[in-house]
């Protein structure tokens, strides 16, 4: 929780006080700061910092207790347990839905599925041969010229042109 992050900015040295905390709490209820740690930085150094010369300090206090956490989902998951989510997405479940995910092998093996398929869609949307087609589909139905193969791409099948 924040709670933690507040520590860490007392034992660097920010006198930080715990109506800044709630400030910052209110803040980010209301959606000041939703979905980008940039902002999220720059609001809690807001709301927590009241003088210039505690910036450096609050942000190795910040770098220290985010290091590991590259984007909002991981500080959100960082910040509430899996355990409370799982609950609470669970009381918002008919008895019929609670009856369909138990058949499909229950709440842990339905959230492992999906991060499965959302790793194979990642991968199919990087794969750089897949655009090229798509562009040239594209190209194809509009009737447009083939575009140039670039140097080196495109195997025997460019070379039989």
């Amino acid at each position: 929780m924040l709670v933690n992050f507040f520590h860490g900015l007392r034992d660097a040295g920010v006198p930080v006080t715990t109506r800044e905390l709630l400030d910052l709490m209110e803040g980010l209820k209301q959606h000041v700061a939703f979905g980008n740690i940039d902002d999220f930085y720059f609001f809690s150094r807001t709301c927590l910092v009241k003088d210039e010369k505690y910036f450096d300090r609050f942000d190795r206090a910040f770098g220290a207790h985010f290091k590991e956490l590259e984007a909002l989902d991981d500080i959100i998951e960082a910040l509430i347990p899996d355990d409370w989510l799982r609950s609470e997405f669970m009381k918002n479940l008919s008895e019929e839905d609670k009856a369909k995910i138990e058949s499909l092998g229950g709440l842990e093996k339905l959230i492992e599925e999906f991060k499965k398929r959302l790793e194979e869609q990642e991968e199919r949307h990087d794969c750089k041969e897949l655009r090229e087609h798509l562009d040239q589909q594209d190209a194809d139905e509009a009737g447009a010229p083939p575009a140039p193969a670039e140097p080196g791409a495109g195997g025997e099948r460019a070379k039989m042109k």
